[in-house]
């Protein structure tokens, strides 16, 4: 993916920032970068930002593909162990896998000066700002030790003759990034292709370390809410002819039609995607207590067969094409199936997810505790 040329810009500069990179705090800073240029926080007059709002907001970002989709950046990305341990403090156990951006950055910035947050902003501040320019300026800094390297960088970043994407200057305790206005007008006018080519190059560093993720470009931003309304349409339909199904998967306990709530039952975190033979009826408070967990297949994945042949079969009663080829083209099944037939194509789709989901981090033997 080419990016598009600028008179009196080196974009090739501007693309070696990806080139060969082996640890993930690059990508994930250059998008907080680009956010704050594409939601006017940095414009064309205003073109300066502290590297701490930099820093806050790309651990707001990296925090929904490594805990909410649990991604892995590499055994050894020191900024997944930072915010691993960020995840883990008491003081952030009341965030939730899915909170919104402003939710996350809100809660980081008022504890910015605490241990945790404070240890991965000096972290990144040590590193990402003079690593994100060396493209401008390798041939200056070349031979020097990282120690003097940054200096150099920082100083040669405010000569204009170098067109640097931005300047590093120090002022009261705070590192202050000025952004070359030349830049700022080319990042603006070009957002949509920058994004798109800054989030492939992402993809293709975590494809090597998650090969068999699925829908991996789906997994770099927060969640978004889901249309299901199609779904509990047609699961209404089926609950009017089969009464007796209207309970909940997992508890067993009676639903009322208006207090339905629609459980993934392979959790959408996981595979960024709504099949309608996925879903299970259950109640609001068993699906938020489930989370992003995957039931324990030994006591549920027969079950969840035999709930969705029975649905299969109102299907091809009722003549609902797009419901059956989900089931025909993923799960093979055919029309004659019996329970034993069912389970085993059920078996054959949902086993690898689980080898799948257990080596990505996922918990993979949720059990409702009320039984059933």
């Amino acid at each position: 993916m080419n990016l598009p040329i600028a008179e009196g810009l080196d974009v090739t500069k501007f693309v070696r920032m990806l080139n060969d990179t082996t640890t993930s705090y690059k990508f994930i800073v250059l998008q907080a970068l680009l956010y704050k240029i594409k939601s006017g926080r940095i414009t064309e007059k205003n073109r300066s930002v502290t590297f701490s709002e930099i820093a806050i907001h790309s651990i707001s970002s990296a925090w929904f593909s490594i805990v909410f989709y649990k991604l892995n950046y590499g055994s050894t990305d020191k900024l997944a162990q930072n915010i691993n341990n960020i995840r883990d403090h008491q003081l952030f156990s009341n965030l939730k896998h899915n909170d919104s951006i402003e939710v996350l950055t809100e809660n980081f910035k008022a504890h910015e000066n605490m241990g945790v947050i404070s240890n991965t902003i000096n972290w990144l501040e040590r590193y990402v700002p003079y690593r994100l320019l060396s493209p401008w300026l390798q041939e200056e800094v070349r031979d020097l030790p990282d120690a003097a390297r940054n200096n150099r960088i920082r100083e040669l970043s405010q000569n204009k003759k170098f067109q640097c994407l931005y300047s590093i200057s120090l002022a009261d305790s705070q590192m202050i990034l000025t952004f070359n206005r030349e830049w700022v007008s080319y990042l603006t006018k070009n957002m949509v292709v920058i994004e798109a080519w800054a989030k492939f190059k992402f993809v293709q560093y975590l494809q090597k370390r998650n090969p068999t993720a699925i829908g991996l470009i789906h997994k770099l931003d927060a969640p978004v809410e889901r249309n299901i309304d199609e779904a509990r349409r047609i699961f209404g339909d089926f609950f009017e002819t089969n009464p007796n199904s209207l309970k909940c998967f997992y508890s067993g306990e009676i639903l009322e039609s208006d207090g339905i709530s629609y459980d993934h039952f392979v959790p959408w975190s996981f595979i960024a995607s709504d099949p309608i033979y996925n879903f299970v009826p259950t109640t609001r408070s068993i699906n938020s207590e489930k989370s992003n967990r995957l039931p324990d297949r030994n006591m549920y994945l027969e079950r969840l067969a035999i709930w969705h042949l029975k649905f299969y079969k109102f299907a091809i009663a009722t003549d609902r094409k797009n419901v059956l080829s989900q089931y025909h083209e993923s799960l093979k099944f055919e029309r004659n199936f019996d329970n034993d037939q069912a389970i085993t194509r059920f078996r054959n789709a949902y086993d690898p997810l689980y080898s799948q989901a257990l080596n990505q981090g996922f918990e993979v033997a949720w059990q409702w505790k009320g039984g059933f």
